[in-house]
């Protein structure tokens, strides 16, 4: 690469000793093995990065200006919201499941936050607002708009826990009130970086703020950076892409109403001795000024009277322009890559054939579970713990076994995405009767809990065969289960069931 030298001189007037020689930093660059650690390649763009230190890199500032324009995007743009939308109800419901030893505490556990915390908002969220279930989604759009959300613990009167959910837009640092320690409404323990408090700020933006423990508020984030403290919003990378589509769109209509509204207009040799400006006298819809002079027909039809020379031409509009999708696909491609998914999933699948269809699904799923696995890790284990751990103290719940595993517990999912449900469908019940997948693992597959499934196949067979026997002694006769229903779930189909031959045959 070429040395650019540039003549130098003192302040004497003679050549500064030295003068034109690259300074040493830049003579490494030169002769670097990797072109692109040269930052003046004349080339390329300038790229802009001024630190390298994680913690220095997002701003509370940057931060709140990329919510601002998250929230906008959210709001007014159908492509954001609907991406933010279709991710958020994926993720949910997460169903908890027990995981002691005592299967029939598990159950009583259950059973018991069910009825508390994901049936009625009023009993688990100290605004009243959503339940658990209903929380999960809109904590993940939070999650995407503002990079991070929290949620406080609390205590109901009767000592019931709930939670309070708080946007990350309320959390951060005062303007002008950065402290020795903090990070942006973070302090950090200087030795491992660990976040020790937050600061709750009463409105976005607010001089008014509460510092809490860490031990009674989580922060759900995607963990972005080594350093990070906080986490951008989901739309950062795609925001300027989305707001340049609404932009190119707004003014894609503008020129397509224009065009529609201009139908005819008249052509003149004279019109480069008009000008433009004040001098121009424009025909007003709906008045008694006429844009040009007509003679009507009996049918309704007019002859326009025209000047020499003048000419009635119809307009062609080419508003949209013809290359339009396309031009929005390869943005939509940015948008979705930038969201971590499949511009095919996010937006169209049209042009995705079965073998693609199934690879964007397997790849959208293993995303989906990447923000499942947070939300669990950071909200919904920790808050089952603490539910089950303040029933227990109130004497609501018995303490399981000898006290060492009641807090394990295990999320089923909903069912796994699929294309072909019938293929996938046999695939799994050809695995389970094999023996090479187990019932729990086959259930939540399906987005089933298998403890639930069991006991009602089980409660069900035992009605069905006690209504059998009831009946039969009412009408005098003898009669057993398998000759009024069919096989029991999990028996072995009979051969005429399946090909339709006669038994004997």
């Amino acid at each position: 690469m070429a040395l650019v030298m540039s003549e130098s001189k003192s302040k004497r007037g003679g050549a500064r000793p030295g003068a034109g020689r690259p300074s040493k930093a830049k003579q490494q660059n030169d002769f670097a093995a990797y072109e692109a650690s040269y930052r003046y390649n004349p080339q390329r763009m300038w790229l802009y990065s001024p630190t390298l230190d994680a913690k220095k890199e997002l701003t509370g500032g940057s931060r709140q200006e990329l919510i601002k324009k998250a929230q906008w995007l959210y709001n007014n743009s159908g492509l954001a919201g609907g991406a933010v939308d279709k991710i958020a109800r994926l993720v949910g419901p997460l169903i908890p499941q027990a995981r002691t030893l005592d299967e029939k505490w598990n159950r009583l556990a259950e059973q018991a936050f069910n009825d508390a915390a994901r049936n009625a908002a009023f009993g688990v969220d100290v605004s009243g607002m959503v339940n658990f279930d209903q929380a999960i989604p809109l904590i993940v759009r939070q999650m995407a708009i503002a990079g991070d959300v929290f949620w406080q613990r609390s205590t109901s009167k009767a000592g019931r826990a709930m939670f309070r959910l708080v946007p990350g837009e309320n959390v951060g640092s005062p303007v002008g009130k950065e402290e020795e320690g903090w990070i942006d409404g973070v302090k950090v323990d200087p030795k491992t970086g660990r976040p020790i408090r937050f600061r709750v700020l009463s409105a976005p933006a607010s001089q008014d703020y509460t510092d809490i423990s860490a031990d009674d508020i989580a922060q759900v984030r995607r963990a972005y950076r080594i350093g990070y403290t906080r986490a951008p919003s989901w739309l950062a990378r795609a925001a300027n892409t989305l707001q340049d589509i609404a932009e190119y769109l707004a003014f894609e209509k503008q020129s397509a109403k224009i065009g529609a509204s201009m139908a005819l207009v008249i052509t003149s040799p004279e019109a480069g001795q008009i000008g433009l400006g004040s001098s121009l006298v424009k025909g007003q819809s709906g008045s008694s000024q006429q844009p040009m002079t007509v003679d009507a027909l009996s049918n309704g039809s007019i002859i326009p009277q025209l000047k020499p020379g003048e000419k009635v031409e119809s307009i062609l509009n080419n508003h949209p322009a013809g290359n339009m999708k396309e031009f929005l696909g390869t943005l939509k491609e940015e948008i979705a890559v930038g969201l971590g998914f499949s511009s095919q999933f996010l937006f169209d699948a049209t042009d995705a054939g079965g073998a693609n269809q199934r690879w964007i699904l397997e790849e959208a799923a293993s995303a989906i579970d990447e923000i499942r696995d947070i939300i669990i890790q950071s909200f919904a284990a920790p808050f089952w713990r603490f539910w089950i751990w303040q029933e227990i103290q109130a004497g609501r719940l018995p303490m399981p076994n000898d006290g060492s595993d009641w807090w394990r517990v295990d999320f089923t999912p909903p069912a796994r995405l699929s294309v072909d449900f019938g293929r996938d469908g046999r695939l799994m019940s050809d695995l389970l009767l094999r023996g090479q997948i187990s019932p729990q693992r086959y259930y939540a597959l399906q987005g089933l809990d298998a403890d639930t499934q069991d006991t009602d196949i089980i409660r069900f067979a035992a009605r069905r065969k006690k209504l059998v026997q009831e009946i039969a002694k009412e009408e005098g006769v003898d009669l057993t289960t398998s000759e009024v229903f069919p096989p029991a779930p999990g028996a072995p189909i009979p051969q005429q069931a399946v090909d339709g031959s006669k038994q004997g045959e």
